[in-house]
């Protein structure tokens, strides 16, 4: 009788006596939770099985062209091949055989992933990949990229995506005065036969030489355009004022040569031969007055 009279003027305890640091959520519904869980925390019960992934350039071209930005689509799929509905993977992409630069990842957060990057140079470029560190097989991609002339070295103005090379000119005082300017093509040559074409153009009057040809590659750390000529085989030439001629130039590591053949507009042609000794050579490309531009056409 006594303890009910105490039930009697206990008072309900109104107070909340939840902390500052806990809280309670009742979702809308549990499709909802699903899909923030799966968004946020990358929880699901299907896993990705590397076997089964994917990639394909995006680029349809035949050939790269260097210094051209291009991307690979990766998709992510599971055990049965279907396709991940969540990103958030650890995706590492292997490039060979050409050096590449501004390699990127993006997670579309929906299995796929776009790896951005640009080719450097020319050569046969081989694509791999792995997720979660293990490599997926059947994602290796090969390409072919052509090169073209090179900001690596040298000086002077390019144009036309890295085909056409200018002369430069400098003001002393009241005259403009022509400056000696060269580049190297995107491309190092070790081993196997390679051919190229050129096309040189003259604006001026003036005579203005120009030079295409191969220099030694492995000379060109500290090079400076005095040393140039000691390491370069190359032919002169001083196209006719608005002519423009075309030269073709075939490089053969195995022997050691290469051939120049010169096709000026009055149909002449007259051919050159060197012989070298560098096991790794890159195309040359000089001018010596800002009315000669040089284009590689091939």
């Amino acid at each position: 009788m006594q303890s009910l009279e105490q039930l009697k003027i206990v008072k309900d305890q109104k107070k909340t006596f939840v902390t500052k640091d806990m809280g309670f959520v009742i979702p809308p519904s549990a499709q909802k939770t699903n899909e923030k869980l799966l968004n946020e925390y990358d929880v699901d019960v299907t896993a990705v099985n590397p076997e089964n992934c994917q990639a394909a350039f995006e680029c349809e071209e035949n050939m790269f062209i260097a210094e051209n930005l291009y991307s690979v689509t990766f998709i992510c799929q599971d055990n049965e091949n279907q396709r991940l509905r969540y990103g958030s993977q650890d995706i590492q992409p292997l490039f060979s055989g050409v050096e590449v630069c501004d390699v990127s990842t993006i997670d579309n957060k929906d299995g796929s992933f776009i790896i951005n990057f640009r080719p450097r140079r020319g050569g046969i470029l081989k694509f791999e990949v792995s997720i979660n560190g293990i490599p997926a097989p059947n994602c290796s991609l090969t390409k072919q990229v052509t090169w073209v002339i090179s900001n690596a070295y040298g000086k002077g103005v390019i144009t036309h995506g890295g085909r056409t090379m200018k002369g430069i000119s400098v003001r002393q005082g009241k005259k403009r005065l022509a400056e000696y300017c060269w580049r190297l093509g995107g491309c190092n040559f070790e081993s196997g036969v390679h051919m190229w074409t050129v096309e040189m153009f003259k604006s001026g009057i003036a005579c203005a030489e120009a030079e295409v040809g191969i220099i030694d590659n492995n000379e060109m750390n500290g090079v400076t355009n005095k040393a140039i000529s000691n390491r370069k085989w190359v032919v002169k030439h001083c196209p006719n004022r608005n002519c423009t001629d075309r030269i073709y130039l075939t490089l053969d590591m195995e022997k050691k040569s290469l051939n120049v053949l010169i096709d000026t507009t009055t149909n002449e042609f007259w051919a050159q031969d060197f012989e070298f000794t560098a096991h790794d050579v890159s195309p040359f490309f000089s001018c010596s007055s800002a009315n000669v531009s040089i284009s590689l056409v091939e």
